[in-house]
């Protein structure tokens, strides 16, 4: 007895300790982290397997103790990550409820498998077949757990919401009160285990709903964490703008004072009055669609496929454009160009490097559409291309700033791939 129960609680915390780690396996780490684990791990270990035996005085107190006994072994995974990981407590009761909650859902997964294959002929975890069938299921269960919370990397170091962290917490710690009692009754009953009792159900969906709690808390984060970036990348688009109608403004205004420089400079030879023509005319070139903002935009992307060797075909009718907020039709047409203007100009050496911008429409709607040449390999997920920078947590916002401009007005954008051009279509209501 001595044996079985200790050793059941050993495996408890063994399991918690490795999931609640998992959980926080991109949280900062403390020095000599591998000598901190395998040491906390021992110490606490030992401590949990060494927990005294249920003193058997009464049914009452044994079920107090049993529920202590249980919250003791989540605390000691609190402190191994805690002792473990740079982090707050919050961080660490969030990875420890977490790792405790996976092995709870995993342990009862595989109890009412056992019950409905052999019908409570193996009860014991340490005989075989139940052996085998609980690690089975343990580790699906991890596995699954795991999987999903990798997805959601990003938001890990936004698990600091106390509030939520602390429900999972009261779901984990009823679904404890709820088994030991259960656990007693047969103890002191000597009642007969039904194949699925409502107990068993119970732990499962508790286990469920305290995972689902934390795993919404991460996507919580990470959708408060993207609408801030976007709302940065907005800021900052504004603040763009603002400096390139002022620089656009200051440099037609220079144009004029060159053109009176070189009518009365006989000194500038001719080649020198060619090249300050080019560069006049490169600034005075943007298409005049009928949008000052759009025909900003036009003007610098225009300078920017000059440097880079991108003919750039421009047929834009801008006046179609007025009911978008000025800072919202530069954001999305500056978004749309730069990538644009990106992909183009990593062609290799000699192949095409093409842009080409449309918009138009009837008195339905107003269609855009810019398509480029690119090289390499593009991933379109939830329909929008995977950004293919290693830092994938910090790009690929522009985009999903586009989608957002264009659903605000109540559009739709489109990105396919088609005969080595990437296409980029919106279409807007009138």
């Amino acid at each position: 007895m001595f044996t079985y129960v200790n050793a059941i609680n050993l495996s408890i915390f063994l399991e918690t300790v490795v999931m609640a780690h998992l959980f926080g396996l991109d949280l900062p780490k403390r020095g000599a982290y591998p000598l901190r684990l395998i040491g906390s791990t021992a110490v606490l270990g030992a401590a949990a397997y060494f927990i005294p035996l249920f003193p058997l005085r009464s049914f009452w107190f044994d079920w107090g103790y049993s529920v202590a006994m249980y919250l003791a072994l989540l605390l000691f995974a609190v402190l191994s990550a805690a002792f473990c990981l740079r982090a707050a407590w919050i961080n660490c009761l969030f990875c420890a409820v977490g790792g405790y909650a996976v092995h709870h859902l995993g342990g009862e997964i595989s109890s009412i498998l056992a019950e409905l294959l052999w019908h409570g002929a193996y009860r014991s975890v340490f005989e075989p077949p139940y052996l085998y069938l609980y690690l089975l299921s343990m580790t699906a269960t991890y596995a699954v757990v795991l999987a999903l919370f990798r997805r959601n990397r990003s938001a890990q170091t936004l698990m600091n919401r106390r509030r939520v962290v602390l429900l999972a917490l009261l779901v984990v710690t009823l679904n404890i009160v709820i088994s030991s009692y259960a656990m007693m009754t047969e103890m002191y009953e000597d009642s007969i285990r039904n194949p699925v009792s409502a107990v068993d159900l119970y732990n499962c969906v508790s286990g469920f709903l305290a995972i689902n709690i934390l795993f919404g808390l991460l996507e919580h984060g990470r959708l408060e964490r993207e609408a801030e970036i976007l709302n940065n990348l907005y800021r900052e688009n504004i603040r763009q703008y603002e400096v390139s109608k002022a620089t656009m403004e200051s440099l037609h205004d220079l144009k004029h004072r060159i053109n009176a420089l070189m009518a009365g400079n006989a000194a500038l030879s001719e080649a020198e009055r060619r090249d300050l023509s080019d560069k006049i005319f490169i600034f005075d070139s943007a298409a005049k669609t009928g949008n000052e903002t759009l025909d900003i935009i036009l003007t610098e992307k225009r300078m920017l496929c000059h440097q880079y060797g991108i003919e750039f075909d421009c047929m834009a009718d801008g006046s179609r454009l007025a009911f978008m907020d000025v800072y919202e039709l530069y954001s999305l047409f500056g978004n749309a160009l730069s990538n644009a203007i990106e992909a183009a100009a990593g062609q290799l050496e000699g192949s095409p490097r093409l842009i080409f911008l449309s918009v138009s429409g009837s008195d339905r709607y107003t269609a855009v559409h810019i398509e480029n040449t690119f090289n390499g390999q593009i991933r379109i997920v939830d329909g929008i291309p995977e950004t293919n920078k290693p830092d994938r947590a910090a790009h690929g916002f522009g985009m999903k700033s586009m989608q957002r401009i264009t659903e605000k007005y109540h559009g739709t954008m489109t990105v396919t791939v088609k005969d080595d051009l990437f296409h980029l279509d919106l279409l807007f209501p009138a």
